[in-house]
């Protein structure tokens, strides 16, 4: 099936309220986003153009940029390696934007979760944005390039997330994962050298702590069973949490999107 490319303002304002200019790849009603790098007011937006309006100060070279933008994405998309194949969007996007090597480490962090969000991984969504999100606190800053990244900043962080966060030690490992996951796709991409990954055995480690899970025996399961009194908001709860107890455990975002017709 075809694909296409458009200039979009997507409609999730940063910090500032200013919202994202970006090229949207759409194969199969699937699409994803390439982030161009520049925000504007939601007043600034010619929908209908789709152009940056003349009350932007900025919006000759803006609309130039985008133009310059769309005309790349298109002519990547009519390129013969895409003829005959069966790419997805998120692939095609890939393919694009591979060779450039001036990504920062928060672009490549929003083009995961927009990866993320195209494919409705919802759950692991929420948990990257928060990973982000303490990243930038620290940072205090999105400015910041993969070079930037090594044991030194590595460590300062750790010892952000423990003390100023509270964060547990699995978190922060969680952290790290996350960081070294863009780390090595930076390395793919060649927007740094291998000779610059901050992770393995003689720099930072990633270990997480052991843990010990501690079941309830069935005294202690036939009393919430049987417990008296509750609201109806806890009623509902106990009765969620033992469905999900007598399905072995089954995965609370599974429970809750059970409907009666599948039991």
């Amino acid at each position: 099936m075809s694909s296409n490319a458009k200039i979009v303002l997507r409609k999730k304002p940063n910090k500032e309220g200013l919202y994202p200019l970006v090229i949207r790849i759409t194969k199969n009603r699937r699409s994803t986003y390439q982030y161009i790098g520049h925000y504007i007011e939601l007043e600034d937006w010619d929908e209908k153009n789709i152009r940056v309006k003349k009350s932007n100060s900025n919006s000759d070279n803006l609309n130039g940029l985008l133009s310059l933008k769309l005309s790349e994405a298109n002519k990547a998309l009519i390129a013969p390696q895409f003829e005959n194949k069966d790419a997805s969007a998120n692939q095609i996007k890939k393919e694009i934007y591979s060779s450039r090597n001036s990504s920062t480490f928060f672009e490549l962090a929003q083009e995961h979760l927009d990866d993320l969000e195209s494919s409705e991984k919802l759950n692991r969504l929420s948990t990257d944005k928060a990973w982000v999100s303490f990243i930038v606190k620290f940072n205090k800053t999105k400015q910041l390039s993969f070079q930037e990244i090594d044991e030194r900043f590595l460590k300062k962080l750790m010892l952000n997330l423990k003390i100023k966060h509270s964060l547990s030690e699995t978190s922060i490992m969680n952290i790290l994962v996350f960081i070294r996951l863009l780390f090595n796709r930076a390395i793919k991409h060649k927007i740094v050298s291998r000779e610059l990954y901050p992770f393995g055995t003689d720099k930072i480690r990633i270990r997480f702590p052991e843990t010990s899970k501690v079941g309830l025996n069935i005294l202690e399961i036939q009393k919430i069973e049987s417990l008296n009194n509750l609201s109806p908001t806890e009623l509902h709860t106990r009765n969620v949490w033992l469905y999900s107890f007598n399905f072995a455990g089954m995965r609370v975002s599974d429970v809750l999107q059970t409907k009666w017709s599948d039991i």
